[in-house]
């Protein structure tokens, strides 16, 4: 494994709650960020190497219509990390079939040093219920010649979402690789997420043995990266 893949799943800890994270749009949450202990995070994501981070999931017939995504990020190292939100489906692999969304750039400047919840608003993103979806963030096209990284939230020591997983690319500034070559899926590790649905009944979090998520049901690829590459702060 690559110094870089093993520095990717350093945790380190910070005072920060989620609480403060607000929801303008929001109806029918999927979410495992209750799970989150509020300091765990994934790093480096952003310039120069692993410019793409991602969650993959599974629609159902009760999340079919994607409202919005929020991931929570925090400086790491350097300078600004600009990137923007995509979804895209997802082969098991890879994106497959044009971008299904597609945000305007953010940046998250450096020396942000407490989470920042990122939310991406969409308009009635329609899914196909049992297809796979990846929501991720990506540099790549935005690069400037200044290195910087962030971190981004993730329950690293328990699998909080058991219908997908994080998935990464060290596809530099060359977007197109994403079609093209496999993402590293880390399985049992997922990043800290809320998804945000048209609103319908809610399942009951205790039967997908999570407190205080919502599960999506489906199934998820599970290409793997074996557990030891997690260290602990």
């Amino acid at each position: 494994m690559s110094t870089t893949l093993a520095r990717f799943f350093r945790a380190a800890l910070c005072a920060l709650a989620i609480s403060g994270a607000s929801h303008a749009f929001a109806q029918l949450i999927l979410t495992n960020s209750p799970a989150w202990n509020g300091g765990d995070y994934i790093t480096p994501f952003g310039e120069p190497e692993i410019a793409t981070v991602g969650q993959t999931f599974t629609a159902d017939a009760a999340h079919s219509e994607l409202l919005g995504f929020t991931f929570l990020l925090k400086s790491d190292a350097g300078g600004d990390v600009n990137f923007r939100g995509y979804v895209s489906a997802w082969d098991g692999a890879k994106l497959t079939g044009p971008l299904l969304f597609s945000s305007d750039v953010r940046t998250l400047p450096a020396g942000t040093n407490a989470f920042q919840p990122v939310t991406f608003v969409i308009d009635d993103l329609l899914l196909t219920p049992g297809a796979q979806y990846v929501a991720f963030l990506s540099t790549s096209g935005l690069f400037d010649a200044v290195d910087g990284t962030a971190g981004l939230a993730a329950p690293v020591l328990s699998d909080t979402y058991a219908f997908g997983n994080l998935v990464i690319a060290l596809n530099g500034d060359d977007f197109d690789t994403l079609f093209e070559n496999a993402w590293e899926e880390i399985f049992g590790i997922d990043l800290a997420f809320t998804m945000e649905f048209p609103g319908g009944a809610v399942p009951e979090p205790a039967a997908f043995g999570m407190i205080g998520a919502i599960v999506l049901v489906g199934l998820a690829s599970a290409r793997r990266l074996n557990r030891e590459i997690v260290a602990t702060a």
